[in-house]
């Protein structure tokens, strides 16, 4: 029995799939970079690697943040525009970091937020910032998802670019 039409790895390929494979082979430096990005994100996560360094990435954004919300529970908010007494603050509430300096540009409002993270573990409380910024992203991501009805077809592309959102 011979077959009437070449089997699909012998017949040439179709405008389509070549346009497919250009933009697989376009898009590899991204799936790279994504790798890279996430590994070097979550390696110096303390959760990943428990002797991480404190303060590096986004973990020395929020010591800042954490600082002002252990001074907002202390009730010392002259502290908050003295750059010695934050630094004092850092070095005596999160393990491992010395001589880290801020200059006092947020209001007491922000220290009132972060109040109640501060009541937790440095680690405890950015393990809770973390978890709640990717929560607010992949919402807000959702919603303009949901919104935008010509991104629908696209719903796999829309992840891969929330996903290596540096935003994220």
């Amino acid at each position: 029995m011979i077959p009437t039409e070449p089997r699909w790895w012998n017949r040439p390929l179709t405008a389509r799939e070549h346009a497919r494979i250009r933009q697989q082979l376009f898009l590899i430096p991204v799936y790279l970079w994504l790798v890279f990005a996430w590994w070097q994100t979550l390696t110096h996560l303390p959760i990943v690697r428990p002797n991480a360094d404190p303060m590096k990435g986004a973990m020395r954004d929020f010591a800042h943040f954490y600082a002002q919300g252990v001074l907002a529970n202390e009730h010392n908010l002259t502290a908050l525009y003295d750059t010695d007494g934050l630094a004092r603050v850092v070095e005596r509430a999160i393990p491992g970091v010395k001589d880290m300096r801020y200059p006092p540009v947020y209001g007491p409002q922000v220290a009132v937020l972060f109040a109640p993270l501060a009541r937790l573990s440095y680690n405890g409380a950015l393990y809770v910032w973390i978890a709640g910024t990717v929560l607010a992203y992949v919402l807000c991501g959702w919603a303009v998802l949901r919104r935008c009805a010509r991104l629908q077809a696209w719903r796999v592309g829309v992840a891969f670019l929330l996903i290596g959102s540096p935003a994220l």
